[in-house]
């Protein structure tokens, strides 16, 4: 007969023993938070995408406002892309909208980065004018009485970003009607390119052949 100790001690080894994973198990349980950690992953950049949308819209939309208010200010005369008339150096198309979305410019003048493409990639801009956005300079200096289509007439997108070219001032995407031009298209937003039009709605547009404009003739690049 067992001692009252003895059997204390028994029960007291047989409670206290505990029970392992296996690897099998291990490798089960790794495998799962994995699978969680891809899907978390997927739809946090799924989000970031869709925020990044949601912003350069945005800031299309209010270019295009200020650009309205240019033009009426200025006896319906559309913004230029470019201005060497009124200054040593080039003076590009933000900077004329300055006055109508003041709260975007710094004390010196220079557009901060809430109104550039939240996609493009900062440190590959040589100048601080690059905005990711570039302006059609096929309707320069225009008089807009309303014998366009405004719905149908571009007037900045979404620009390729190429390192060390600032491509910021205007032109027509890769050689489009009107003209040759080293701007392009920017499909960056998953496989998008956003297109402000002169009554201030934004079109997303998918890559068609080589990208260039002309692929696009629903839109009017000229005001000829």
């Amino acid at each position: 007969m067992k001692s009252k100790s003895g059997e204390d001690k028994q029960r007291f080894v047989k409670i206290g023993r505990t029970h392992g994973f296996s690897l099998i198990e291990l490798l089960a349980v790794i495998a799962v938070i994995a699978v969680l950690a891809g899907i978390i992953l997927g739809v946090l950049g799924k989000t970031k995408n869709a925020a990044q949308t949601v912003q350069c819209v945005s800031n299309l939309r209010q270019i295009g406002m200020a650009v309205k208010s240019f033009i009426v200010d200025n006896n319906n005369t559309m913004v230029p892309a470019t201005d060497k008339t009124i200054a040593d150096s080039w003076t590009v198309w933000h900077t004329f909208l300055r006055p109508y979305i003041p709260l975007q410019y710094t004390e010196e003048g220079k557009l901060v980065r809430s109104l550039y493409c939240p996609v493009i990639d900062h440190s590959l801009s040589p100048s601080s004018y690059y905005t990711g956005y570039t302006f059609n300079e096929g309707f320069d200096f225009q008089k807009m009485g309303g014998q366009f289509d405004d719905t149908r007439c571009p007037i900045t997108w979404d620009d390729e970003q190429i390192t060390g070219n600032s491509s910021f001032f205007g032109g027509r995407p890769s050689a489009g009607p009107g003209g040759g031009s080293w701007y392009k298209f920017a499909f960056r937003h998953d496989g998008d390119c956003h297109v402000l039009m002169l009554d201030g709605h934004v079109e997303s547009i998918e890559k068609i052949g080589n990208g260039k404009a002309d692929n696009y003739p629903q839109y009017n690049w000229d005001a000829e």
